[in-house]
């Protein structure tokens, strides 16, 4: 190990530097201008996000401390036994789902208040301007760089790929270059087996959506016949966690649609029931969805890396700063060399 990449070490790539600033200029003569801009912009977007974050802690404290005061009215009267509470609603699925009372969703409408009440508009209007002021202050950071790094008269310019000039075989004359370039009746069998693949993927997800859907709608069906108080009683808890994490696993998103227009229509409950939201809506659904997304893919995904590190370079690729002291070569370096070499 080198002493700029021991330097590193010690005081970068470390979990117990994490509180330390980053070195940006030895990252930048180690590694290059674009990873040396890649970790500054990771570490603005950090301290930008604890910024962001004072003001939705806040705005979460609120609705957790006001819960159960005058002002949340809707779950005062979800939850009222003697008024709204005591309506009998309509069951959610034929057959086994059973008549319940509005008061049974008092739990939902409290939670949903949490993360829905008046402090989140504010909390919007705040993250509007947080964006705002995000672009304007990176511009800035990003200009300070150029300067500092000497880099700011610099055009980026990317090289052709070498397998794109081994196939370009023919010039065009563009207007001050030439430039090589694939006829058109080569690329169009190209174009139409993308397109092919593009269709059937889009059929997949839909596929997939349409299984998430039905898969909802038969596990709170089946979480109702089940004789578990705490199961029985919270289907749609247990049906959202499960659809969120095999989203997660197999396609990545979650949708819910509708499939007629209101549960009144005769014709509807002859065909296919859709995915009902409760009496407080889908907010909830929506929160927990967003949970397994932003938490537990983060935490999947640093375990993963903790347990499986990808190996990024061989061991005789990480000889080379040593034979060639600040030499700096990239991919696309390498690449063209062992291609002119073979």
């Amino acid at each position: 190990m080198g002493p700029a990449a021991g330097k590193l070490y010690l005081e970068w790539a470390r979990f117990g530097c994490f509180y330390k600033p980053q070195p940006l200029d030895l990252i930048r003569n180690y590694f290059g201008e674009e990873v040396g801009f890649y970790f500054t912009w990771l570490g603005f977007y950090t301290k930008m996000l604890l910024i962001a974050a004072i003001p939705g802690v806040i705005c979460f404290l609120y609705g957790i401390t006001t819960i159960s005061l005058q002002n949340n009215i809707p779950s005062q009267d979800i939850c009222d036994e003697n008024g709204p509470g005591n309506f009998t609603m309509c069951p959610v699925c034929d057959h086994v789902c059973p008549f319940k009372k509005l008061k049974e969703s008092c739990f939902y409408s409290k939670i949903t208040f949490v993360f829905d009440h008046e402090a989140t508009m504010i909390f919007s209007v705040i993250m509007s301007v947080w964006a705002t002021m995000f672009l304007k202050f990176w511009k800035r950071k990003q200009a300070v760089l150029d300067w500092n790094w000497d880099i700011e008269h610099l055009k980026d310019e990317e090289e052709p790929r070498p397998e794109y000039k081994a196939k370009a075989k023919e010039i065009r004359k563009e207007m001050y270059h030439e430039e090589p370039y694939i006829p058109g009746w080569h690329r169009c069998g190209k174009f139409s087996i993308t397109a092919s693949l593009i269709f059937i993927l889009l059929l997949l997800v839909m596929g997939a959506v349409f299984g998430m859907v039905v898969y909802r709608i038969t596990i709170i069906a089946a979480l109702n016949t089940c004789r578990i108080y705490e199961i029985k009683t919270h289907p749609r808890i247990f049906a959202s966690f499960s659809a969120a994490i095999m989203n997660l696993i197999v396609i990545q998103f979650f949708n819910w649609g509708q499939l007629y227009s209101h549960p009144g229509e005769k014709e509807a409950r002859q065909s296919f029931r859709y995915d009902p939201c409760g009496p407080v809506g889908c907010l909830l659904e929506l929160s927990i969805q967003l949970f397994v997304f932003i938490v537990i893919k983060q935490i999947f995904q640093i375990m993963w890396g903790l347990i499986a590190p990808e190996e990024s370079e061989q061991a005789v690729l990480l000889t080379w700063p040593r034979k060639n002291g600040a030499q700096r070569i990239g991919a696309r370096g390498v690449r063209e060399e062992a291609v002119q070499k073979t």
